[in-house]
């Protein structure tokens, strides 16, 4: 029993906390009581549990234990006979009840005068994992003039980030707020905004380009270009909520929140294959199964190029570029099916550059949009003498931003295969961990700032 006290109380500054987000002393209280007095452990519920983000509502795989009175079955806050008489244990789990009764009521009050809200904090890559993420409460940011806010519904783990984790990039750092590839829900619009309304579901384009000071003629080539989530000092969708100019904002009516966060990477990949500019009679080899070079693929393919193979090296990634029509091959089998007419980097570490260059004959194009390594080391004679074109691309402009959502709503690109699983942002951590040691090979990764179904 001492045991489950400690628990309960360990649990106790969980519900607290969310109590007080309401702004409720009386619900902090009684929350916090209940969930320590009913704790369902000391029922003994066993089976994989999940939190709720913020209230912590406890879900079970398994049935609550029962106990029988002649043919009906009773359930733990159920009698047994003596004039109806809960018992210990069932007294106990009627107040477990209640605690996840005021639970639910916290969660229906989180979004009305909320004055904090979580956000998930990097805390740099020489960090132990343990301890590189940290869920932070900070106060919920007001729009400014021209602004909007956003409440996420669900953010994707970008391999750039994944990269930084790891500090193979360098391009992450900590004190910052990741998340550049997200979904949600119009929560307040700012001075001077008049659109999209609230609760409408949208997406955001999260480069930001300058106001033309710098003479681009294209958004991605922006000499002073920053980007949520990646720029050090712009706070991503690693949160509960996001403030970003209404401008950058993309209404998605038609698709679903777990759809909307994978337009982003779906842009940069329609970009990447009109760089290639891959022609209806070329073979295309894309190096890397994961997200980008997935989404590169299906762009390629949508654009009318012909046969498409993608090089990769984990059968779970191949397993899922073959479901989607792909050829596949093993990086070692690469040499023997060569050559390629085109072929597109999305992984950009030396190994890969050279693969690539390799692959395609003299003449040939070889497009990176992969952000793997600072630098590379790569065959300076097969592009020299080879007369090989070394072409980059990097995020996209706003036109291809706005083309790929309407992409998606229409069917001509469609995500659905790519996208993993969808976990808290307190089990988002480990997805980091379980990508960068290879526990897992998702191809897409989700964060959702809901309850996640147990």
């Amino acid at each position: 029993m001492e045991a489950v006290r400690r628990m309960g109380m360990r649990r106790f500054g969980s519900w607290v906390k969310v109590a007080k987000l309401c702004g409720s002393p009386r619900l902090t209280a009684v929350t916090g009581l209940a969930h320590i007095v009913g704790t369902k452990h000391l029922l003994g519920w066993q089976g994989r549990r999940r939190c709720h983000p913020y209230a912590g509502f406890i879900t079970s795989e398994r049935k609550p234990p029962q106990r029988r009175l002649g043919n009906r079955v009773l359930l733990p806050w159920q009698g047994g006979g003596g004039g109806g008489a809960l018992g210990r244990e069932g007294m106990v789990a009627k107040i477990a009840t209640l605690g996840n009764l005021m639970t639910l009521l916290a969660h229906s009050l989180r979004f009305t005068g909320m004055t904090e809200m979580r956000s998930l904090l990097f805390h740099g890559p020489e960090q132990p994992p343990d301890r590189r993420f940290t869920i932070e409460y900070v106060p919920v940011p007001e729009p400014g003039p021209g602004e909007v806010r956003i409440r996420v519904a669900r953010v994707g783990l970008c391999g750039s980030d994944l990269h930084g984790y790891t500090g193979e990039s360098g391009r992450r750092v900590a004190g910052m707020v990741m998340g550049h590839e997200a979904s949600g829900w119009i929560d307040a619009l700012g001075e001077g905004v008049s659109g999209p309304a609230p609760g409408m579901l949208v997406t955001f384009n999260p480069a930001l380009p300058c106001d033309g000071t710098c003479g681009h003629t294209i958004e991605s080539r922006c000499e002073l270009l920053a980007v949520v989530g990646v720029t050090p000092h712009i706070a991503g969708a690693f949160a509960d909520f996001l403030v970003i100019g209404a401008r950058r904002v993309v209404p998605i009516p038609d698709l679903t929140p777990e759809q909307g966060a994978v337009i982003e990477p779906m842009a940069v990949g329609l970009h990447a294959a009109r760089q290639l500019d891959a022609q209806p009679e070329d073979r295309v080899l894309v190096v890397g199964g994961g997200m980008i070079g997935q989404c590169t693929a299906h762009a390629i393919r949508s654009l009318g190029a012909g046969e498409i193979v993608i090089s990769e090296p984990h059968p779970k990634r191949r397993e899922i570029s073959e479901a989607a029509g792909f050829a596949t091959l093993h990086p070692d089998q690469v040499p023997a099916a060569a050559p390629f007419d085109r072929a597109m980097d999305a992984v950009a570490i030396s190994a890969t550059v050279g693969a690539a260059l390799e692959a395609v004959p003299k003449g040939g194009v070889v497009c990176i949009v992969g952000l793997g390594m600072p630098q590379v080391t790569v065959p300076l004679f097969s592009i020299v003498v080879g007369e090989r074109r070394v072409v980059g691309s990097y995020c996209y402009s706003d036109t291809t931003f706005v083309e790929t959502a309407r992409r998606l709503t229409e069917g001509s690109l469609d995500p659905e295969a790519l996208i993993g699983p969808t976990v808290s942002m307190e089990d988002f951590p480990q997805a980091f961990e379980d990508l960068a040691t290879g526990a897992i090979s998702e191809v897409k990764v989700l964060m959702t700032t809901d309850q996640v179904p147990g």
